[in-house]
C-alpha cells in the first residue's frame, strides 16, 4: 500500500520555549504517527533513490557531506537527526531511523522529560491500535516496542531521557536476520 498523505502538506510540529529559554520541538503526535506509516507502508523493495526521494518529499534535508544523513523539522541546532541505510549490493533501502523529537542536551532533560512521554505514549497507543500490541523491551537506559507487520518490515520505537526515535527496517532485512539466526544456531554462537 501506498501512503501519499506526506504529498499533501509537512509534517507538524509543536515548538516548546522551556523555562530557561532554549527551544524544544517535537512533531504532533498524528504526523509522528503518519511518519511511521508513510515508510513502513511504502511498496517494497523500495531503492536508494526512491528512500531520498521520499525523504525531500517530507521536507527532510539531506547533510551536504552525506546523503545518507539528513535533518527534519524538529532539528535544533547542527546536530543531525536521521539516517537512510541502503543496501552495497542491491542499492535498495534496508532502514532508515529519525527523531520524533529534538534530542535533549543535559541541561533539559528534567524540563522535556514529560514531553518525552507524552509522545512515546501517543505514538504507541496509535501503532497498538493498528498492529497489535508489539514486543515490549526496556532496561534502565531506553524503553522500546517494536512491531513485525505481516509485510516483514519492522517498525521500532524507542524511548530514552534524551527523546522518541523510530527505526523502520525493510522487509529483507527481516530475511537476514533469519539467516544469521540459523547460521549460529548451527554453527554455534562462538562461529566467526
Amino acid at each position: 500500500m501506498q501512503t501519499t498523505s506526506h504529498q499533501n502538506r509537512l509534517p507538524e510540529t509543536i515548538e516548546h520555549t522551556l523555562p530557561d529559554g532554549s527551544i524544544y520541538k517535537t512533531f504532533t503526535p498524528k504526523d509522528a504517527v503518519n511518519l511511521i506509516h508513510v515508510w513502513a507502508n511504502h511498496a517494497w523493495p523500495l531503492t536508494k533513490q526512491q528512500a531520498f526521494e521520499l525523504r525531500d518529499a517530507l521536507g527532510w534535508v539531506p547533510s551536504p557531506s552525506n546523503e545518507r544523513i539528513f535533518y527534519n523539522q524538529i532539528q535544533v541546532g547542527e546536530r543531525a537527526n536521521g539516517s537512510i541505510s541502503v543496501d552495497a549490493h542491491s542499492q535498495n533501502f534496508t532502514r532508515i531511523s529519525f527523531e520524533l523529537t529534538t534530542f535533549a542536551s543535559d541541561e533539559i532533560q528534567l524540563a522535556v522529560e514529560e514531553l518525552i512521554e507524552e509522545l512515546y505514549e501517543a505514538c504507541l497507543r496509535s501503532l497498538q491500535s493498528k498492529y497489535g500490541k508489539g514486543r515490549n523491551s526496556s532496561d534502565e537506559m531506553v524503553e522500546s516496542r517494536e512491531w513485525r507487520l505481516r509485510s516483514k518490515v519492522l517498525i521500532y520505537v524507542a524511548k530514552t531521557c534524551r527523546g522518541v526515535n523510530v527505526t523502520i527496517e525493510a522487509p529483507e532485512m527481516d530475511a537476514l536476520t533469519e539467516a544469521e539466526n540459523a547460521y549460529f544456531e548451527f554453527f554455534g554462537p562462538d562461529s566467526p
